[in-house]
């Protein structure tokens, strides 16, 4: 198969009548071999192996799935023979390379056959097998590998999908955009998980309208995003829209979701309080009784105890930082640790977090020692989670701060520089620079009197 397209202004047509030439004869001998040829125009031009179709039906997924195949395919797909057949009649006819590739120009005229059908049928093969907890650390390599699939589909599909489809719902699409946009948030690749996430509000509103629960949790999510790379105006603007939606049509227990509205609606007025100026106007008001409201609902809902309050304490604790409030910042920043800590399986990165916040916060207020245990309890963590992405940011937060924290004990005479130094070598980390970081830290505790129940 060629990796590029000539120059001429004739090629892609004989190549387009040569590769019907083989389609169809492909159809004559092996027709899973054509299905199959036709499912893969959809997914990336690499990876396009029997293992893709094999792990569809493996899947945690395949059961919900396989309805979106007609019965000819799904005895195609769950019967080894047969798909290994068809890829050694795809590979035969070099329709796809023995390393699984498919020339992207074969990929556009085979899009023409099967049309809308073959691109949900290809959502259905990889929602069949993407993660459902995409956040989960151990699910990143099936997320990984699935992802360019993804993209690829909603690449060539969404397009149609807003036009010449119309808008039904393709709730397997709207899940893998969804799946997909978590994973990449949780690396922080915060354009990437934007463009799917805005992919996923179109389609979760054209199926469910607005007093469906899902449009809100899109709404919030997205809002979330766009915080993250400065789209301040338009992520509130979605924020506010979902806290209305649930306000408008969230009853007794459904309250959980007004009370994440309302978390998320003050996590964006603090990032407008801390960017100042005029986006600031009315933030700090605006984060405060989103907090009230919040607080009021998940303690009803789930006790002053929960895994809900330690979040709910860790915000408060992000904007009492913002506001310059030392003293309520620890405060919070402690309880939030001590509840994830007496909770039993909470969430691994979410106790990083936690454990992260309240140490830096010590360390700042000259309580090292104090600081040093949570860092440390955070930097392992941390090793653990992220040890296939050892370039994470939240690892690479971790390493920051537990090495100012060491450095800083050393000024005071403590015997752990070499170990500050070892953990810098390990992470790229300038020993000299973080040493001269850790001289703002104060070595004596701070007095603060302020604090807050």
């Amino acid at each position: 198969m060629l990796a590029e397209v000539p120059e001429g202004g004739d090629y892609p047509d004989s190549v387009a009548g040569a590769v019907m030439l083989t389609h169809n004869r492909l159809r004559a001998e092996t027709p899973g071999a054509a299905v199959l040829a036709e499912l893969c125009a959809w997914l990336a031009p690499e990876g396009l192996g029997e293992a893709l179709f094999a792990g569809a039906v493996i899947g945690p997924n395949w059961q919900d799935a396989r309805a979106a195949f007609g019965p000819e395919v799904v005895a195609l797909l769950e019967d080894p023979d047969a798909r290994r057949v068809a890829f050694k009649g795809l590979r035969r006819w070099s329709v796809i390379s023995d390393c699984g590739g498919m020339h992207r120009l074969t990929q556009a005229v085979l899009r023409g056959q099967g049309g809308q059908a073959m691109a949900k049928s290809a959502a259905a093969v990889l929602a069949a097998q993407f993660p459902t907890e995409a956040s989960v650390v151990l699910n990143w390599s099936a997320c990984r590998r699935l992802l360019p699939h993804v993209t690829a589909l909603w690449a060539e599909a969404g397009p149609l999908w807003q036009g010449n489809w119309g808008k039904p719902g393709w709730a397997a699409m709207d899940y893998l955009l969804n799946q997909a946009g978590i994973f990449l948030s949780k690396q922080s690749d915060w354009p990437g998980a934007i463009a799917l996430k805005r992919g996923s509000l179109d389609l979760t509103e054209a199926m469910f309208g607005e007093s469906d629960w899902g449009l809100t949790v899109a709404l919030g999510n997205l809002a979330l995003h766009l915080a993250e790379v400065g789209d301040l105006a338009e992520a509130q603007d979605k924020i506010d829209r979902a806290v209305a939606l649930d306000l408008a049509h969230r009853t007794g227990a459904e309250r959980v979701l007004l009370a994440g509205s309302y978390m998320q609606q003050a996590s964006i007025a603090i990032r407008r309080f801390e960017a100042g100026g005029e986006a600031a106007q009315g933030a700090e008001a605006l984060a405060e009784a989103a907090l009230g409201k919040a607080r009021a609902l998940l303690e009803e809902l789930f006790g002053d105890t929960s895994a809900e309050m330690s979040n709910w304490w860790n915000q408060r604790g992000y904007f009492r930082r913002a506001q310059g409030r030392k003293g309520a910042e620890i405060f919070a920043n402690r309880r939030a640790l001590d509840l994830a800590r007496a909770l039993p399986g909470f969430d691994r990165a979410e106790f990083l977090g936690r454990a992260t916040n309240f140490g830096g916060t010590a360390l700042e207020l000259g309580r090292a020692e104090e600081a040093q245990a949570a860092l440390r309890e955070a930097y392992q963590l941390a090793v653990e989670i992220y040890v296939e992405v050892p370039d994470h940011p939240h690892l690479q937060k971790a390493a920051l701060w537990l090495t100012r924290c060491l450095f800083t004990l050393a000024r005071k005479g403590q015997q752990t520089e070499a170990e500050a130094r070892a953990i810098c070598a390990r992470h790229g980390l300038d020993p000299e620079e973080r040493r001269a970081g850790a001289a703002r830290f104060p070595l004596d505790p701070v007095a603060v009197t302020e604090a807050e129940g």
